[in-house]
């Protein structure tokens, strides 16, 4: 992700911490980002680094 969307998430988070308000839609948010950025990079080293071989 971009460096300013990250900067404008955390401002964000530091707002609803601090107002209680929609904290729990944004750190679900977040967490499927991550998960979904995490799959993304795995998918993309098994499919660059899959071994050309017949077994698999």
């Amino acid at each position: 992700m971009m460096p300013c969307i990250v900067a404008w998430h955390f401002s964000n988070f530091r707002k609803y911490l601090g107002k209680g308000f929609h904290s729990h839609v944004f750190l679900y948010s977040v967490v499927l980002v991550t998960f979904t950025s995490k799959r993304r990079k795995l998918f993309l080293q098994n499919t660059n680094h899959r071994p050309i071989t017949p077994g698999n």
